[in-house]
């Protein structure tokens, strides 16, 4: 009788003990989540006071801020380290498709964005990106392209493709995704007129510079993803990724026009987003290459866009 009931306190006790060590790690598992929640809040304070300077102090404050937050998050995880794990959601989804509660094809468009978030969180963390084209628009929203490569549609047409940040651009902003035109330059020999024309304002009339022309289309980026925290819970506030996809450019061409627009409603209002870039230079990279042929959508130039003037110029 006294053997069994040792064991029995024995089992209360460890009962209790485990108990008590279950209640501790969820108590300690919710501090850690409210601390990140606050860092988060803390971090997207910062940015949005940064993200409108220009370029350059921009990037220097937005990555010392980066830095300062990835210090809070190894304040956050000090007693737990192995609590912070950025690649929970893909081991997740691995343990998901392993038991058969999704497909393979499920699986898949699945880990296409946790990988496009898990390389942009480490890519700003790192702070190793360097915009190819960065732009303010209404509200200080800020928009990063960066990582331009070359890829083609399903048709097999050559594109390029950016990675993107768009900067205030949050969960709860509803975004209603405006056009993209791309107007194309290049310089040609000027007929007779145009020379006499070139004559009369005093410059040089080996050659002229035109509209060779334009390709518009919608500006929605080919992936956006508002929630990155959804993939990364650590992942900081106050910043949306994506990737952007525009037409390969004609090899004739020299420079490019682009606007880009998009409208962003949050509860502090409605933001109509415009971003332009006047005479870009292009990369060679951005050209089309031989044999490729341009299959964007294009439209006609205006007569002053061909001869070379900008609207309501005079002749």
């Amino acid at each position: 009788m006294a053997r069994t009931l040792v064991i029995v306190i024995a089992f209360v006790l460890a009962g209790g003990l485990y108990l008590y060590n279950w209640q501790a790690t969820q108590q300690a598992q919710a501090e850690v989540d409210a601390a990140i929640v606050d860092a988060r809040r803390t971090f997207a304070d910062k940015a949005a006071s940064i993200v409108g300077q220009d370029e350059d102090e921009y990037l220097r404050r937005i990555k010392e801020a980066l830095t300062a937050y990835e210090r809070e998050l190894d304040d956050i995880f000090a007693d737990h380290p192995d609590w912070r794990n950025p690649n929970a959601y893909e081991e997740a989804v691995q343990r998901q498709l392993e038991e058969g509660q999704i497909t393979e094809a499920q699986s898949t468009s699945m880990l296409e964005g946790y990988e496009l978030v898990r390389s942009a969180y480490d890519t700003l963390l790192q702070g190793t990106w360097k915009p190819t084209l960065t732009a303010v628009g209404n509200g200080d929203i800020r928009m990063d392209l960066y990582d331009f490569r070359r890829t083609e549609d399903l048709d097999g047409n050559p594109l390029l493709e950016a990675k993107a940040f768009f900067w205030g651009v949050e969960s709860n902003t509803r975004v209603s995704w405006g056009n993209l035109s791309l107007r194309y330059w290049h310089t040609t020999k000027p007929d007779r007129k145009e020379k006499r024309q070139l004559r009369r304002k005093g410059l040089p009339t080996d050659e002229i510079e035109k509209v060779l022309g334009k390709a518009e289309g919608p500006a929605d980026p080919y992936i956006f993803l508002q929630s990155p925290e959804n993939y990364v819970n650590t992942f900081p506030s106050f910043v949306s990724v994506g990737r952007v996809r525009w037409p390969a450019m004609p090899s004739q061409a020299h420079a490019v026009d682009i606007e880009y627009g998009f409208t962003a409603r949050t509860g502090g209002g409605s933001h109509e987003v415009s971003y332009t870039w006047d005479k870009l230079p292009i990369p060679p990279d951005w050209q089309l290459r031989e044999g490729e042929v341009w299959n964007a959508d294009v439209v006609e130039a205006t007569e002053e866009e061909i001869a070379g003037r900008e609207p309501g110029e005079g002749p």
